[in-house]
């Protein structure tokens, strides 16, 4: 009787979790030992990567356009570190292929003609972060609505709320549209039909 008459049966606002149900959603770990150097390390890689490039394209000189090889590691930019970053490198892989194709000894009819090479092979530079970008955004989402129904799924025995990561209950459609492309409808199944209209009757 006591139980019926619990607190947590009320209409109330929502509530974290109780400490006890963190294990449910535990906080992501933080890099220990050689986990700390991996960014950086792998973001002097990609420059190391980078400058490999730039000289590559010096010693295939201009008659050998090689410009698309600098995607690889601004891709690689983009993709571990965010599109901002990939700016940056695509920035700066537009400046070593200038100072490239102007070491190689290339000579334009007009001096104007290089930066407007540069500026072209910035565009496209730009356009391989954006894409990639994207690309990224559009899984992460995918694997954020694969979380969201897969493990344990905290659900009250009583209202059938859904217990939620950020420790706040949902009603069972709001879960659902917040974390799928469906779209609840409300219907009556046969059974609950049944039953329902089988005591309306009755009454």
């Amino acid at each position: 009787m006591n139980l019926l008459m619990s607190d947590d049966l009320t209409t109330s606002p929502p509530r974290p979790f109780p400490a006890s149900s963190a294990t449910l959603f535990p906080p992501a770990a933080k890099p220990t030992g050689l986990l700390r150097f991996a960014r950086p390390l792998l973001a002097l890689f990609l420059l190391s990567l980078l400058a490999g490039m730039a000289y590559f394209d010096v010693a295939s000189g201009h008659e050998i356009s090689v410009f698309p090889l600098y995607s690889i590691p601004i891709g690689l930019f983009a993709w571990c570190f965010g599109p901002w970053t990939g700016f940056g490198a695509a920035l700066l892989s537009t400046v070593l292929w200038h100072w490239a194709d102007s070491t190689s000894g290339h000579v334009y009819s007009e001096y104007w003609i290089s930066y407007v090479n540069a500026l072209s092979r910035l565009t496209f530079f730009l356009l391989v972060v954006l894409t990639l970008s994207r690309v990224k955004r559009t899984i992460d989402h995918s694997r954020q609505k694969l979380r969201a129904f897969s493990g344990p799924l905290p659900m009250c025995t009583h209202c059938r709320k859904i217990g939620t990561a950020d420790g706040y209950w949902q009603e069972v459609q709001e879960y659902i549209a917040a974390n799928s492309d469906a779209v609840p409808k409300p219907k009556v199944c046969p059974d609950c039909a049944r039953h329902h209209y089988h005591q309306c009757s009755h009454q």
